[in-house]
């Protein structure tokens, strides 16, 4: 059975990449930043072949051959950048960097490693950083929002084609197959799309090198939007 790491296996990205991987036959190690893990855990540490271990009590897993490590949240790019200095990793294993693709960050890489790039990601438990959440939350939008308004994809979406294309070579971005479907979030949630019209002009990280991979979404906007809301209520995020 072929072994995989997540980290921070709680977070957004990360979570729903571990259970696409436990889906698929993998098992799979999921570090936390903490010593116990948070209660999502409970949605899949049943699973014989799920593990949790604590940041501090990793010791790496010399049959591991693919590693994700979850980026995708702005405001924890530091904390998690600064603890792979010390992050044990098997030289056999392929790394993939989960980023946003208007990502200012880099991070310091080997040969043996992959860029993901993913454009706005919505669902259940997205980070606040992203403008749907804000809404939801009943937040005033800051001009910290990481969105790209011209690609939406749902997170199963996105956690699917991250481990169908772990053993392809070189990195890619994610793209969606539809046009203004994050003007249609917007609109669902009762926003006006003109009124974030200056989200158009954010970096966008382009490059030759990154393959372009665009997804047809499976998800109807109105039923993702509906369990991103019911989410946000029950749970309180």
């Amino acid at each position: 059975m072929s072994l995989a790491v997540v980290y921070p296996v709680c977070s957004f990205i990360g979570f729903a990449v571990c259970k696409e991987l436990l889906e698929n036959g993998y098992e799979t190690v999921g570090v936390g930043l903490g010593i116990e893990p948070s209660d999502r855990w409970l949605e899949i540490g049943r699973n014989a072949n799920a593990r949790y271990v604590g940041l501090e009590e990793f010791t790496g897993e010399e049959e591991c051959r693919h590693i994700f490590i979850d980026l995708y949240r702005h405001r924890d790019f530091d904390i998690i950048t600064n603890s792979l200095k010390e992050f044990p990793i098997n030289k056999q294993a392929i790394v993939h960097y989960i980023l946003p693709i208007t990502s200012p960050h880099s991070v310091c890489r080997s040969e043996q490693s992959q860029l993901i790039l993913l454009p706005t990601v919505y669902g259940p438990y997205q980070p606040e950083e992203f403008l749907y959440q804000s809404i939801i939350r009943g937040n005033e939008p800051t001009p910290n929002l990481i969105d790209d308004p011209d690609n939406l994809l749902y997170i199963d979406d996105v956690a699917t084609h991250i481990v169908q294309s772990m053993n392809k070579r070189g990195d890619f971005s994610m793209i969606s197959t539809e046009k203004q479907e994050w003007e249609k979030g917007l609109e669902i949630l009762d926003r006006s799309p003109l009124r974030f019209s200056s989200l158009n002009k954010r970096h966008i990280c382009q490059n030759a090198c990154i393959t372009t991979l665009p997804i047809t979404p499976t998800m109807d906007i109105q039923e993702g939007l509906n369990k991103q809301i019911q989410t946000a209520e029950t749970d309180g995020i």
